[in-house]
C-alpha cells in the first residue's frame, strides 16, 4: 500500500442546475411543448427537491403516453421521494422495459418499500447477476436473507460476491453483521476496534477560525434543506459539493483535514492486513458538504457506501446536558442494518459527544446516526469522505 494521490479538487465552478429554476419556469410557461425546456425545468426541479410539481407536470402527459422514458425515469423518482410507491413503480417498470440504467435497481427497492420482499430480492439477486458490484441490490438480497434470519446465506453470499472481486463499502458492513450473526465475537472486535480505526483530534483557534467557517457556510446561496433521498431529517440545511468550494476559509480548512486523513492512513499502513486498508484507493479526492441542524434535525442509521473513509468536524456544537447519555448531536455507532441494532449482542456499539474543533475520521462501512439537539441552536458539522477517482 502507498499513500493516497490526492487528484481532483477543485473543479471548474458550475451554478447548480436549481440555479436556472426562475429562467427555466419561465420558459416553459411560455412553451411547454418544447422537449428540451420541458428536460431542463424538470432537471432544475429535482435540483431543488420541488417533487410535487414534477409530479404535477410529467403525470398527465405520461398518461397520455407523450412523456420519454428518460421522463418517465424522472417521474419515478419524484414518486418515490413523495413516497407514492404505486406510481414510482409503475414509472420504472417502464423504464425498465425500455432498457433505461437503473430501472430494475430502482424497482427492486420500491418492491422492498412495498413489503413485496420475495419479488423484490428475485429482482435484486437478478441484477447481481447481472452487475456484482450493485450495492443497491447487495443492500435488499442481504436484508431479505437477515429477515429470515439466514446467516448461512447471508455468509454464501458475501463470499461469493469477494470470489467474483466484489470489493466494496456496503460488503464490509455486511462482512462485520454476518460475524455477530455466527458468533464469531473476537473477530468482530478485531475487524471494527474503535480505538484503532476511529480517529479524533482538534483543530485550535490558531489553525481555524470556526466562526469564520460556519458564516461562510450559512451565508452561501446554494445552502438548502436536504434531498429526501439523504439520511438527514428534521430541522436542517445543506451545502452540498463542498471541497470544491472557492471560498479560502474552505479550501484552508479542506487542507488540514487532508493533512489528517494523510496521517491517518499512514499510521495504519504497516499495521497486518485487513479488508478495509486493502480497499484504499490510489488516486484520491475528497467529496462532502456541510450540515446545519437544530431541533428535531439528526440523522438515520446509515453508512457512507461510495466512500472508503469518512471525516467529520464539529464547527458548532450542542449544549451539553446533566444526566443525558447519549447526549444531544452525538454521534452514534451500531449494528447495520440499523433493525438489527440492539438484537446483535456481539455487536460493539459506542458513542462520541462532539465538541467544537473535533474532527473525527473512521471507515466509511461502520455504521452510525446522531441524536437530535431539541435545541434552537445550531449543530454545524463537515462531512468529508474519501472517494477513489
Amino acid at each position: 500500500m502507498t499513500l493516497l494521490r490526492w487528484k481532483c479538487d477543485i473543479k471548474k465552478a458550475n451554478l447548480p442546475a436549481k440555479a436556472y429554476l426562475p429562467l427555466l419556469r419561465t420558459a416553459f410557461a411560455a412553451d411547454p411543448d418544447r422537449k428540451n425546456i420541458l428536460r431542463d425545468f424538470v432537471v432544475s426541479l429535482r435540483d431543488g427537491n420541488h417533487w410535487q410539481e414534477i409530479i404535477k407536470i410529467l403525470l398527465p402527459l405520461h398518461r397520455k403516453g407523450e412523456l420519454h422514458p428518460r421522463l418517465v425515469f424522472e417521474l419515478g423518482l419524484a414518486a418515490e421521494a413523495c413516497e407514492d410507491f404505486a406510481l414510482a413503480l409503475e414509472a420504472f417498470e417502464q423504464t425498465a422495459a425500455g432498457g433505461i440504467p437503473r430501472s430494475n435497481q430502482k424497482m427492486s427497492g420500491i418492491l422492498d418499500s412495498l413489503g413485496r420482499h420475495e419479488d423484490a430480492e428475485n429482482l435484486a439477486r437478478k441484477a447481481l447477476k447481472e452487475n456484482p458490484r450493485d450495492e443497491d441490490a447487495l443492500e435488499i438480497v442481504a436484508r431479505a436473507l437477515l429477515r429470515r434470519d439466514d446467516a448461512t446465506g447471508l455468509d454464501a453470499l458475501c463470499d461469493d460476491l469477494a470470489g467474483l472481486g466484489v470489493a466494496s463499502t456496503t460488503l464490509l458492513a455486511y462482512h462485520a453483521t454476518r460475524m455477530a450473526l455466527t458468533g464469531r465475537t473476537l473477530d468482530l472486535e478485531a475487524f471494527l476496534e474503535p480505538k484503532r480505526w476511529c480517529y479524533q483530534t482538534t483543530f485550535g483557534p490558531d489553525q481555524i477560525d470556526n466562526n469564520s467557517l460556519a458564516e461562510a457556510i450559512l451565508e452561501h446561496r446554494d445552502l438548502a434543506p436536504s434531498s429526501a433521498y439523504k439520511a438527514t431529517r428534521g430541522t436542517n440545511m445543506r451545502l452540498k459539493n463542498l471541497a470544491n468550494q472557492r471560498d479560502p476559509i474552505i479550501q484552508h480548512f479542506v487542507s488540514l483535514v487532508r493533512n489528517q486523513i494523510d496521517a491517518y492512513v499512514a499510521a495504519r499502513m504497516d499495521a497486518g492486513f485487513h479488508p478495509f486498508m486493502a480497499q484504499q484507493p490510489i488516486d484520491a479526492k475528497l467529496q462532502g458538504w456541510a450540515l446545519a441542524m437544530s431541533k428535531d434535525g439528526h440523522e438515520l442509521p446509515h453508512i457512507h457506501a461510495k466512500s472508503w473513509l469518512t471525516s467529520v468536524y464539529y464547527v458548532r456544537t450542542s449544549k451539553v446536558l446533566d444526566g443525558e447519555s447519549p447526549q444531544p448531536g452525538a454521534i452514534v455507532f451500531d449494528a447495520w442494518p440499523p433493525e438489527l441494532a440492539g438484537k446483535l449482542h456481539a455487536f460493539p456499539t459506542w458513542h462520541l459527544t462532539p465538541q467544537a474543533g473535533m474532527l473525527l475520521i473512521f471507515p466509511a462501512f461502520m455504521a452510525h446516526r446522531t441524536i437530535p439537539t431539541n435545541q434552537e441552536d445550531l449543530r454545524i458539522s463537515i462531512v468529508l469522505d474519501v472517494m477513489d477517482c
